[in-house]
């Protein structure tokens, strides 16, 4: 009996010690699977709301010319508008006013008909034309080198004037 019970106390000493606080950090407390939390900048929760999987700043009070938009949105901690697919274009246009037009960053500034992303310098990846668009207005005093979402054709891209004023969307 004597054994048995210096055996049971032994696993119950044993127990206790596995039970113990630990101090520091150890390698089984760092996630190794499943989601990872991120974590998200205190401004951008306030500057910003998630629409799919990204943040964006639909801004609908405020009219600007494109540059300004681009500037505006780097003062966020964002950059204008680039769609990337039909599916980020689906979500956004899902969530705009009907009857404003919105900028994003496309421009053929550098080489007329060659759109770009002003974020990336690269080929615009994402491009939805309204229908005879781009078509490049030559009655217009400095071209159309920008593109906007339109609103009277449900925010298909249209080719516009950079020196017009325009709403803008922001992502982060």
């Amino acid at each position: 009996i004597f054994e048995k019970l210096t055996k049971i106390e032994n696993q119950i000493a044993g127990l206790q010690k596995d039970a113990e606080p630990v101090e520091t950090t150890e390698a089984w407390q760092i996630p190794t699977e499943g989601p990872v939390i991120e974590e998200v900048d205190e401004n951008l929760l306030k500057n910003y709301e998630k629409i799919g999987s990204k943040y964006y700043r639909i801004e609908d009070h405020e009219a600007v010319n494109w540059s300004e938009a681009l500037a505006t949105c780097k003062s966020l901690n964002g950059s204008l508008l680039s769609l990337q697919n039909d599916e980020e274009w689906r979500a956004i246009t899902a969530r705009l006013n009907k009857h404003k037009s919105y900028w994003l960053d496309i421009n053929d500034l550098e080489t007329e008909g060659d759109f770009e992303s002003a974020t990336s310098g690269q080929a615009a990846p994402f491009l939805k034309w309204d229908i005879a668009e781009p078509n490049n207005l030559a009655f217009s005093i400095n071209n159309e080198n920008c593109v906007e979402l339109r609103s009277q054709y449900n925010h298909y891209m249209n080719d516009i004037n950079c020196f017009e004023e325009n709403y803008y969307i922001c992502q982060a």
